[in-house]
């Protein structure tokens, strides 16, 4: 995973003229078996934005194997296109050449957990709903919008099979 020195060494690279300094970096949860972090950055014209790197973790650590590069072409491929709001791609280092993996970086947005508002008296109704219509959003957005290299499975066992029996690299060795 990247640290706040690689990253600042990349914006130097990917974004030299807005003149950014890291003024925050953290390790988040989330992101289910990839690194995530949280870092703020304030540019040279006195503004503030804050930014969510995922990346891969160490080799043969991962619960199951997942693909930065068709997530980033997912990500640009969707980003401004669904009625529910995606975080904006921002940068990607696709060989983890500057911030030591594949790591992409997105737009960070102020956001309510869904578990906040599910645990809150008498709010799973409408919790379940959120996650539902969320659902519904997603899966009624045309393929279309999709990059013509990202693999769209050809009928629905492929598509079951595609998201739930990804080995983890551990599951592979024995």
């Amino acid at each position: 995973m990247t640290d706040e020195p690689r990253l600042q060494k990349f914006l130097d690279h990917v974004a030299a003229d807005r003149g950014g300094t890291v003024t925050v970096f953290r390790p988040i949860s989330g992101g289910y078996s990839r690194l995530s972090a949280l870092a703020t950055v304030r540019w040279a014209d006195g503004s503030e934005e804050s930014f969510v790197l995922r990346s891969d973790p160490p080799a043969d650590t991962g619960v199951f194997d997942s693909d930065r590069d068709s997530e980033w072409r997912l990500l640009e491929a969707i980003s401004g296109k669904l009625p529910i709001h995606t975080p904006r791609p921002r940068w990607y280092d696709p060989t983890g050449q500057h911030l030591g993996a594949k790591c992409f970086i997105v737009d960070f947005f102020n956001g309510r957990p869904l578990s906040d508002i599910a645990q809150e008296p008498g709010q799973v109704p409408r919790a379940a709903q959120i996650y539902v219509d969320t659902l519904a959003e997603v899966h009624r957005t045309p393929l279309d919008v999709l990059p013509p290299a990202l693999e769209r499975p050809g009928d629905w066992e492929s598509y079951i099979c595609l998201l739930y029996t990804s080995p983890s690299p551990r599951d592979r060795q024995k």
